[in-house]
Order: structure tokens, then C-alpha cells, then sequence
């Protein structure tokens, strides 16, 4: 709802690209990671997409993909990691706190 009030264009992956997404989720959190798969939907999703931007929105996939960012900014693509994300708003939170005290 937040992208459609601020009018960004978003997609979601099909169901068959996010089952493969979440199964590599939890092959991350069992220890194993493959950012193969995901590389390719990912790329899947550009070729067949105009997207200058992916959102990250599990943590995991930072994790998987912390390799091919590289490459992904070539492709000329913004990676956004939710969990950089989260973790720059909590220390500017404890920063702000640590001011006020």
C-alpha cells in the first residue's frame, strides 16, 4: 500500500519463482547457500522486466546474493538489502537516543 500511495511501480515474482526463492531461504538458514538459483530468477525477472531496482526483503537473501552484488550493479540495477536497511535505522535510533540522554 505504501508504494501505491507514493506511486513506485513494483512486481512481485511469480508462485513458481517465489517457491524457488523460499526454498533457497530455508536452504540459507539450514547452512547451505546457493545464490545461483536466485542470481537466475533474479535475471529471469530483469530480462523479462523494465526494473532498475530489487528490494531484498528477507535477510537471507542478502546473505545468498552478497556475491553477485557486483554483478548486479553492473547489470545497472540498485540492490536494496532490508537488512542494511534495518540495521543503519537502529543505530541512527540509538544515536538519536544516546544524543537525548
Amino acid at each position: 500500500k505504501l508504494f501505491q500511495e507514493r506511486e513506485i511501480q513494483y512486481l512481485y515474482l511469480s508462485d513458481e519463482q517465489q517457491q524457488v526463492a523460499q526454498q533457497e531461504i530455508e536452504r540459507v538458514k539450514s547452512g547451505h547457500i546457493n545464490e545461483c538459483k536466485l542470481y537466475g530468477i533474479i535475471s529471469q525477472v530483469v530480462v523479462e522486466n523494465p526494473v532498475n531496482v530489487i528490494l531484498l526483503a528477507c535477510t537471507e537473501l542478502g546473505m545468498v546474493l552478497e556475491n553477485r552484488r557486483k554483478e548486479l550493479n553492473e547489470l545497472g540495477l540498485i540492490i536494496i538489502d532490508s537488512e542494511q536497511i534495518f540495521a543503519e535505522k537502529i543505530s541512527l535510533d540509538i544515536e538519536a537516543y544516546n544524543r537525548s540522554g
